[in-house]
């Protein structure tokens, strides 16, 4: 057994336990380096801090800085109505899409730059080409020797209908669905072809030209205000979702193995009553979302200007460690469902589970992957699960190795009809009877993936 060291030991970078890692810590900005504060992005109580009682909100400091870009983007926007003029020779229409636009671009659920300024791209995009069809189009409607007539209006009411069809069709058909600039495009077109009906002939064309310039503007005021008034990168957001992720893995094991001894609800009992307070099923659900929003945010990478900002080789080596973390945080996540799949499912006796052991073993866990304590508290907590335990579980697997599982294939006086009659129910009885053919003793794989849970769980604090 290896001596507890007085002083607390740093794990040294490019071990056994590091295998896949061949970069120097020194290359990289850890979490912690790069961000003022740490905020447990938890909705459910987390044992592990006991502040941490409620759904993450922006803190009054960050909401006032949202507030603030919001506001001056609508009031810059603003401006451009007192350049509204009717005169034939100073023409300026309605300035009401430049108000829109900003407050659309600048009001972001997420307001990093890369988010703000991909939408002004799409929109604006969408704007241009939409814009510039519905001129096309309509300006063959000028043809109408009288404006207004119901010939004009039949023209224009079936180029609509044909051509946002089109637009529509074949977005879907590509793929761009979802896109903003489908979305713009197709409301733009309508939008520049109604102005040749519902203006004069000779002013419609500054009419319609004039709103597909007021949507750009608009884009143009909502990114730079959101670049220059309290910027927050959307790098910097990646890390701050990335260590948020991998604590929220330390949360769910915690949750999970401190549930255990109070017995963990069936799925059936889930689905049948949503009533059924379940910290554990809600902390892996949580934990799993958090790392699908983390990969959402890579393509606003490429929008962000602070990211763009930085080397080639920097934004290659900040990609590489982000992916190794999510990687690993998604695998420790996968193996605590599984764990948590094996005693939900009654594949294991809660007479073997030594609670305990579970329960240090969680808080453990949870405290190594909280970005929130030093570096040096961490390693402390990888000590102690190396040197304590590591040994205890792999104790718990010697001692059970006499009872390994035993699988319906190995009785060859089960029929098919048996088996398949056991698969098909799902009633309490037939679950019993499921474990009893199917899988009589899962003690040793249980163990054994909490083996593997704290060697996981190691590696990731020491990328």
């Amino acid at each position: 057994m290896i001596a507890r060291p007085s002083e607390p030991p740093t794990l040294p970078h490019g071990s056994i336990l590091d295998s896949s890692s061949g970069h120097k810590s020194a290359d990289f900005v850890r979490p912690e380096d790069t961000t003022d504060d740490f905020l447990c992005n938890s909705d459910f109580r987390c044992r592990s801090r006991a502040h941490c009682l409620a759904p993450p909100k922006l803190t009054l400091n960050e909401s006032v800085k949202f507030a603030l870009r919001v506001s001056i983007s609508l009031t810059l926007a603003s401006l451009f109505t007192l350049c509204f003029s009717a005169d034939e020779e100073i023409f300026f229409p309605d300035a009401v899409w430049v108000y829109v636009t900003a407050g659309v671009v600048s009001w972001q659920p997420t307001p990093d730059t890369g988010s703000v300024f991909k939408k002004a791209w799409e929109r604006s995009l969408g704007t241009v080409l939409g814009g510039l069809v519905g001129l096309s189009v309509g300006a063959v409607s000028l043809i109408f020797p009288e404006h207004g007539s119901s010939e004009q209006a039949m023209y224009i009411g079936i180029s609509n209908t044909v051509v946002s069809f089109l637009i529509v069709y074949c977005t879907c058909e590509h793929g761009l669905r979802a896109h903003y600039s489908s979305v713009l495009g197709t409301f733009t077109f309508g939008i520049a072809l109604l102005a040749f009906y519902s203006v004069e002939a000779n002013t419609a064309w500054r009419v319609a030209t004039f709103r597909i310039v007021n949507i750009v503007v608009g884009g143009l005021i909502g990114s730079l205000v959101s670049l220059v008034i309290f910027p927050t990168s959307t790098r910097h957001l990646v890390e701050w979702k990335v260590s948020d992720a991998k604590t929220q893995a330390g949360a769910t094991a915690l949750e999970v193995f401190a549930s255990l001894e109070d017995g963990l609800p069936s799925f059936k009992n889930l689905i049948q009553d949503e009533e059924v307070e379940d910290p554990g099923h809600a902390a892996y659900k949580k934990g799993i979302a958090d790392i699908q929003t983390v990969k959402g945010l890579f393509p606003l990478l490429d929008f962000d200007p602070f990211y763009l900002a930085m080397t080639p080789r920097r934004r290659k080596e900040m990609l590489e460690l982000w992916r190794v973390k999510l990687g690993r945080t998604m695998r420790i996540q996968m193996n605590i469902m599984c764990l948590d799949n094996i005693v939900r499912s009654k594949l294991i006796g809660h007479d073997t589970l030594k609670y305990g052991l579970l329960r240090r073993i969680g808080k453990n866990i949870a405290d190594l992957l909280n970005d929130s304590r030093t570096h040096e508290d961490r390693d402390q907590n990888a000590f102690e699960m190396l040197n304590d335990d590591l040994p205890a579980v792999r104790e718990e697997i010697a001692c059970h190795k006499g009872s390994a599982s035993v699988i319906a294939v190995d009785r060859p006086s089960l029929t098919v009809d048996e088996m398949m009659s056991t698969l098909s129910s799902f009633d309490e009885a037939s679950t019993t009877n499921l474990v009893k053919l199917f899988s009589m003793n899962q003690t040793v794989l249980f163990y054994q993936m909490v083996e593997v849970l704290i060697i996981r769980c190691i590696r990731l604090h020491h990328v």
